[in-house]
């Protein structure tokens, strides 16, 4: 119940025994917080944009008065209605859908919305004066929201008219009308306005519009816009894409040169893709750098392969098969725990160096924490002192019999960095191994380490995060993550459970 409503509400025996709770228009930083993890369980379109809102209007505003609105808005342009008003916020809509984020000018909403009343002749459904109109768009429904926002000298449509009209009829090159590219092009002069209008136009499939916008830019020499004529060409030209980016990447744009990288890959020429990351790491792209600092494959000593004729390498008959003869052997599940623990050590001294400070592959190198993709650089102390805690977790399952398998994201990035380490210490450090499997029998199928990831791990999809093609994969909105169903990939949800029967128990405690 809003308050007005409470205000003017009869009193009775009802309402006086009643317990009455205020709910505050903007919520605290905690309630906020809850409301994001709630959107990280449930991923919910209308609750995203409405934390968008929260600042101005409120989250349980934006979800109520919202729907109100839009449906206002779609029946108001008839007789005895306000066809002029809604045609007001209309040709806003579609101005700031073409790109036009700055507060509109009234002259231009004015000089527009003729063309949005319906008909052919425009005055048969009679529409009202235009100061009645405008006053109808900016007349506030309940507490502050309105279809038209003021704003300086300027007016804006509510954010969630925008995100219904795209919900019904998404973005496509027949969306906008060509009048309204032509006049966001006309009145985008401003440099941002113009790489707005750029965008705008690459989500509605209009790469003519956005080259428009752009092109009186690259007079100036701006690295930034040659670059993104690059990215606009690459559907439909990649050589032109190519000729733009190495012209951002000669005038010494760094960028650009994981940019050619990545053209290159998508054309699956993986070796002028490697040489064009490479370039792009040594001058000093963090995103190429990490893809060469990721977890390496795992080396296996031909020493310890299977030989011809021994019980493991000959064909077991299927009635003779049993989960006994598939999995790690006990000497390679104890190196593996042992390299968890090591892990884990080094992981808790660092945090004694480095506890909130980023981390990267220069200045502030520090294992293991520079070892995990770029994301995860900027976490905090209390986010890295949990990771140290998943090396000593999975140590703690083989200890307990069972095999590691990973519960959770950070989990799977232990998995990888600790088996490329166990690999290495077979191979690097013999004598420190052989202390490690003392009284241990060795097998034929020791150190096959390729086996344990196929054992112990769903997928490999974390990976990904070490790929500078899919940069933004974390996030569940991109394009490639919703394509590939990947989930629990964004720094905050490394910790989270992959299913409910995975948690580990909280009370379990930090080792130091």
């Amino acid at each position: 119940m809003r308050s007005r409503v409470r205000q003017n509400f009869p009193e009775d025996e009802l309402l006086r025994i009643s317990e009455e709770f205020e709910v505050r228009r903007l919520w605290s930083e905690n309630e906020l917080e809850r409301a994001r993890q709630q959107l990280r369980r449930h991923r919910d379109a209308r609750l995203q944009l409405a934390l968008t809102q929260a600042d101005n209007f409120g989250i349980a505003e934006t979800l109520a008065t919202g729907p109100q609105l839009w449906k206002e808005l779609k029946a108001a342009a008839v007789v005895n209605g306000n066809p002029r008003g809604a045609a007001l916020v209309w040709a806003a809509i579609d101005l700031t859908l073409a790109g036009l984020t700055d507060p509109l000018p009234v002259t231009l909403l004015e000089a527009l919305h003729e063309d949005y009343l319906p008909g052919r002749n425009k005055s048969l459904i009679g529409p009202e004066p235009f100061e009645e109109a405008l006053s109808w768009a900016t007349t506030p429904r309940d507490a502050v929201t309105r279809l038209l926002i003021q704003e300086d000298d300027g007016l804006r449509p509510f954010e969630y008219l925008l995100d219904a009209h795209l919900r019904e009829h998404k973005p496509s090159p027949q969306l906008l009308p060509e009048k309204v590219w032509q006049i966001t092009l006309e009145a985008g002069t401003a440099d941002q306005q113009r790489f707005s209008v750029a965008f705008a136009a690459y989500a509605n499939s209009r790469v003519d519009v956005s080259r428009r916008a752009l092109q009186p830019l690259t007079e100036a020499g701006d690295v930034q816009v040659i670059r993104t004529l690059g990215l606009l060409y690459e559907k439909d030209d990649r050589a032109e894409a190519a000729r733009w980016l190495h012209l951002s990447a000669d005038s010494g744009d760094t960028l650009s040169l994981r940019l050619l990288g990545d053209l290159h890959f998508r054309g699956q020429e993986r070796s002028e893709a490697n040489n064009w990351y490479r370039k792009a790491a040594e001058a000093g792209d963090e995103l190429a750098q990490s893809y060469f600092n990721g977890p390496a494959a795992p080396l296996t000593p031909t020493s310890h392969s299977p030989t011809s004729g021994s019980p493991q390498s000959e064909m077991i008959e299927d009635d003779e098969w049993s989960e006994d003869d598939y999995g790690p052997t006990p000497r390679t599940l104890r190196i593996l725990q042992a390299a968890f623990t090591i892990l884990a050590d080094m992981a808790y001294d660092e945090l004694k160096n480095i506890g909130d400070t980023r981390v990267d592959l220069n200045g502030n190198y520090s294992f293991p924490y520079s070892r995990m993709p770029v994301l995860t650089w900027s976490q905090d102390h209390k986010w890295r002192r949990q990771m140290a805690r998943c090396f000593d977790d999975l140590a703690g399952d083989i200890q307990a019999g069972e095999w590691p398998l990973p519960t959770c994201t950070a989990e799977e990035i232990a998995m990888h960095l600790t088996v490329e380490l166990a690999s290495s210490l077979v191979v690097d450090n013999p004598e420190l191994v052989n202390d490690l499997v003392q009284g241990i029998d060795e097998e034929p199928g020791d150190y096959d380490w390729h086996q344990c990831l196929d054992s112990f791990l769903e997928d490999t999809d974390v990976l990904f995060l070490f790929q500078p093609w899919a940069q933004g994969i974390e996030d569940p909105d991109s394009h490639i993550n919703q394509m590939l169903g990947i989930a629990s990939l964004e720094a905050d949800q490394w910790f989270v459970p992959f299913r409910d029967g995975d948690t580990r128990d909280p009370g379990r405690g930090f080792r130091r």
